[in-house]
């Protein structure tokens, strides 16, 4: 006798691919239906608000543990709208049913941000691969799949934490020179005060040191140099 394979008894159940969905539409303006039948069409309009309920609802979950009880305790919303799953039963040619569920309304003309980004964020809760969102990323900001169970995962790509790596050096060295600039300036301006010179003080340090007059000025305004004042 031949043992037929066991499928899920939901109908399109939730995986890896619905999880790289979801995180596309935490990374971008631009909303996306897909549909078994009529295919993947962009809905118009500005979609930043679903956007930014579904990362609100994203952070609400990883600060719960993540602990599905906890998150609904903390989003009365979220509970009610989970309240609200209409199923739809699928007649098959085999001896086993299967079933569809429809959460809020993700595809309706009237539905709000809020009700959409509700809906997206059901589903998300409802796959099994949840566990592998990763983000935001510490550089781009992006969410991601991670590529390991590794909990320290903070880059969506080692390109991205090269990037990171880089500008934060790149940082780093800039505040050096401006310290070392600034130190050169305090003492070439201590100079400038103890000679009896007419020559105002912004040209003489700079032409003693090769910093520019305005950085000099810019330094003053914003309280990192003292305006040099000869006693008289």
């Amino acid at each position: 006798m031949i043992r037929r394979k066991q499928e899920s008894i939901l109908a399109s159940a939730p995986g890896i691919e619905a999880l790289k969905r979801f995180i596309q539409l935490l990374n971008t303006d631009d909303y996306w239906s897909a549909s078994l039948l009529e295919g993947r069409q962009k809905i118009g309009g500005d979609y930043r608000k679903v956007k930014r309920e579904m990362r609100r609802l994203v952070q609400a979950w990883l600060h719960s543990g993540p602990n599905v009880s906890k998150l609904f305790d903390a989003e009365p919303m979220l509970d009610r709208a989970a309240r609200s799953f209409r199923p739809h039963f699928i007649p098959t040619k085999s001896g086993t049913a299967r079933l569809a569920y429809l959460t809020a309304p993700e595809y309706e003309d009237q539905a709000n941000p809020r009700e959409i980004a509700l809906g997206l964020f059901l589903n998300f809760l409802l796959n099994p691969y949840n566990e592998k969102l990763g983000g935001p990323c510490k550089h781009c900001g992006n969410f991601y799949v991670k590529r390991t169970d590794r909990k320290k995962s903070v880059y969506c790509s080692e390109k991205c934490g090269h990037r990171l790596t880089s500008l934060l050096t790149n940082k780093a060295r800039r505040n050096r020179e401006h310290k070392e600039q600034l130190q050169l300036a305090e003492r070439s301006t201590a100079k400038w005060l103890n000679l009896k010179l007419a020559t105002p003080w912004k040209v003489w340090v700079s032409n003693r040191t090769n910093i520019k007059k305005h950085w000099l000025t810019r330094a003053v305004r914003n309280g990192e140099l003292v305006e040099p004042v000869k006693q008289t």
